[in-house]
């Protein structure tokens, strides 16, 4: 929205009048702001929350039977390109793509120019969870430059930086030491994690509670700017259309019946789902999509018994 490019330019023509309506929505109701830059040109983590599901390719011609099934493979060959060229056989980033970095900070800037005196805005995060797999010299420099611009233009806004989930202290541990109005945002969900008791997700919680104070004592303040009680990844199209990490999800989902009126109305191709047809393609590493009428949704807890619990079972 802020600096067009590609393929995109004119697809949000108009989307920031209502950017501006929405935070002074927000001030009339007192409800303050964190800006976050979720989209960054090419992509930072690969996933579609970056703007673009990066590494995919279609496998359909690998399959002979059934004739006429469409398939496609995301997860196990997933990248990101924002930072530069990834290369899969040393995991790491020989080509750096300096352009998409500045595109980056000249984002930041307009938002920075555009907001700097509107009363909702906390601050800006400029950043959303750049994968594990990013230089992290050049995302520490990015930040520095990040900061930077926002506190000489708004020097009032807080700065959030993303731990590029990497929530180490050897890495954050005094990073921009002595720096005012800064804090480590960390992503926590145990939905991805090994299937386990109530007990076992109890503890999980409470290691992240340990962990976090360990930060906040060798970096500074954090918050965790994204989290869920959820134990499984079973809810439809979590991970994309019948897309998902190979083995996932990492035990049998509950199916209910779907609605009769998708919330994405009515009008939509294949809306209302037909019960009398399977799932339907293209396939992914994952299946998560209606079947028989039926839409897989989060499996309930059980009741443990103290057997269950000590074997840690459902």
């Amino acid at each position: 929205m802020y600096e067009p490019y590609g393929p995109f330019i004119g697809c949000t023509d108009g989307a920031l009048e209502f950017v501006d309506d929405l935070l002074d929505w927000c001030h009339e109701y007192n409800v303050t702001i964190l800006l976050d830059v979720h989209t960054m040109k090419d992509s930072q983590n690969g996933f579609d929350n970056s703007g673009e599901s990066q590494g995919w390719e279609w496998t359909t011609e690998y399959n002979t039977y059934p004739q006429g099934m469409s398939t496609f493979m995301h997860w196990p060959i997933r990248t990101a390109s924002w930072m530069g060229e990834f290369n899969r056989t040393s995991m790491s980033y020989p080509v750096i793509n300096h352009a998409n970095i500045q595109h980056a900070k000249n984002v930041i800037q307009k938002m920075v120019d555009r907001y700097q005196s509107h009363p909702a805005i906390l601050g800006l995060e400029p950043l959303n969870e750049p994968w594990e797999h990013t230089p992290i010299d050049l995302l520490k420099q990015f930040y520095w430059d990040a900061y930077l611009i926002v506190k000489q233009t708004a020097p009032h806004w807080r700065f959030v930086m993303h731990d590029s989930f990497r929530f180490d202290v050897n890495i954050w541990g005094g990073f921009m030491s002595g720096c005012p109005d800064r804090a480590l945002d960390t992503h926590i969900y145990q939905a991805w994690n090994w299937p386990g008791s109530k007990t076992t997700f109890y503890e999980g919680a409470c290691s992240a509670r340990n962990g976090i104070g360990a930060m906040e004592v060798a970096f500074g303040p954090v918050i965790v700017g994204e989290w869920s009680l959820a134990t499984d990844n079973c809810a439809m199209w979590l991970n994309g259309f019948n897309d998902n990490n190979s083995g996932y999800p990492m035990m049998p989902c509950k199916y209910v019946e779907c609605g009769s009126v998708p919330y994405m109305g009515d009008d939509q191709p294949g809306a209302p789902v037909d019960p009398s047809k399977p799932k339907l393609g293209p396939f992914g590493t994952g299946e998560s999509g209606p079947s028989f009428g039926l839409c897989p949704v989060d499996r309930d807890w059980s009741k443990e018994t103290d057997a269950e619990t000590e074997a840690g079972d459902y």
